[in-house]
Formats: structure tokens, sequence, C-alpha cells
């Protein structure tokens, strides 16, 4: 605690460091009359923290509708977290660990911005690119084939901006074949 004299009775400027702090300020008048009054109020010079869980940046997404997972916090109390898409408008971010966008084919950034009470700001930009939706084809056999054979050969084509390292196929029975006749 520092005790200041005030010798132009109306202000003083007092070096603090950061955290929470208690003013009281008394004043006496020719008569031996007090006042006193207390403040409270804190000193904030941390920006706050911004930690992007996903996607990571450069990432190659094949998803029209991306969420964005992170963790934003700061030191004394954080005001708002606002997000651009590609240079756009900034629009507040509605939950508070993630936040959905819709984008098309191509290149995009998304850049985060959160703002402290005290005013204090961290802003993150997170390139990322979607491409084309993947695409799974079944080559053999053609829906609705009828064949004699016991060994079916099973094919497929995948398209799309991902490798795939397993493929999981189920083969079950539905039914007996019931045949449409027409005549």
């Amino acid at each position: 605690m520092q005790t200041y004299e005030v010798p132009d009775l109306r202000s003083r400027t007092v070096p603090l460091s950061e955290g929470v702090h208690n003013a009281a300020l008394r004043i006496r008048d020719q008569y031996g009359l007090e006042l006193k009054r207390t403040v409270n109020f804190t000193v904030d010079v941390t920006s706050p923290t911004i930690n992007l869980v996903s996607p990571g940046p450069g990432s190659t997404l094949s998803l029209e509708f991306v969420t964005f997972a992170f963790n934003v916090t700061d030191n004394i109390a954080l005001d708002r977290t606002d997000v651009s898409l590609d240079g756009g408008p900034w629009v507040p971010v509605q939950q508070p660990d993630r936040h959905k966008v819709s984008v098309d084919t191509g290149d995009h950034t998304l850049e985060m911005l959160a703002l402290d009470l005290s005013g204090n700001t961290r802003s993150v930009s997170v390139p990322f690119r979607v491409g084309d939706p993947p695409d799974l084809l079944i080559v053999t056999p053609l829906n609705g084939t009828v064949t004699a054979d016991t060994t079916v050969p099973l094919e497929w084509t995948y398209s799309g901006p991902f490798e795939f390292s397993k493929a999981f196929l189920r083969v079950e029975r539905t039914g007996l074949f019931k045949p449409t006749i027409t005549s």
C-alpha cells in the first residue's frame, strides 16, 4: 500500500501493477470536516489467449459447413470473440467454444478476434481449404443385378481430397428376391 499527498487537491497519477486495486480518498476542509470515499478497480494489461483446437491451419476439408473448435480465455474478464471469413464483416461468436461457417470449395481464411473488458485484443488467422466433396461409387454389382454366381465381385471407386487407409464392407441377406412381373 502506498499513500500519496495530493498538493493540487484534484488528481494524482499513480503507477500500479496488474490486478485488483482499492483506492481510498480522504479530504479535509479548513473546519476539520472530513469526507471519505473508496473505489475498487482492476488494471488489466494482458491480452486474451486463443487456442484453436480444430481444424488445424492449412487443413483441407470436404465439408460445406466447417465447425471451428477453440478455447478463448482471459486473465481478468473476456468481453467477446468475433470472427471474419475471408476478410468479410466481423460476426460475434454465439457459442463460447465453437463457431460454424458455410463455405464454398476453395481457399479460405477465418480470422478470430478476442477482446477483454480492458480493451486488450488478440487475433489469430486460420487458413484452410475446402476441396471437392468426396464421391463413393459401387461399380459392381450394379443395383438390382440378378446373378447365378454365388461368388460376386464387389468393386467401388472413390474420389476425394483425402487418402483413405481402410474400407469396411458389410454384406447381408435382406430376404428373398421377389421379381416384379408386368403383363
